[in-house]
Formats: structure tokens, sequence, C-alpha cells
């Protein structure tokens, strides 16, 4: 059973949030010296995999 476009669209704006939760979390802990890089490249890596998702889910409505 496929999602409907209303839920395809509402799972999409959620992942573009998680997106920028994940980015913002990443800045401000190496900001405030909280977050190594590494830890910071693994915040850059699920921001973009949630973004690119987001993305995908959208044009395909």
């Amino acid at each position: 059973m496929r999602p409907s476009e209303k839920q395809r669209e509402s799972v999409a704006k959620y992942l573009y949030d998680v997106s920028k939760g994940f980015l913002l979390a990443g800045v401000v802990g190496v900001l405030t010296n909280k977050v190594s890089t590494l830890a910071f490249i693994g915040h850059l890596i699920v921001a973009s995999h949630a973004f690119a998702t987001a993305l995908t889910l959208e044009r395909e409505l």
C-alpha cells in the first residue's frame, strides 16, 4: 500500500525539520566546543540524508 500524497508531504516536511535540527545541533555543538569534528561530520551526513530523502519524496508528488 502506497502512502497518500498528503502522507508523503507530511513525511517530507518532517524530514526537512529533522535535517534543520541536526544541522543546528551540530553547529551549536561545534561553537560551544561540546562536539568533536567527527561528530559534526556525522551530523552533516544525517542532515544530508534526511534532506535528500525529503527532496525525493517531494519530487515524486
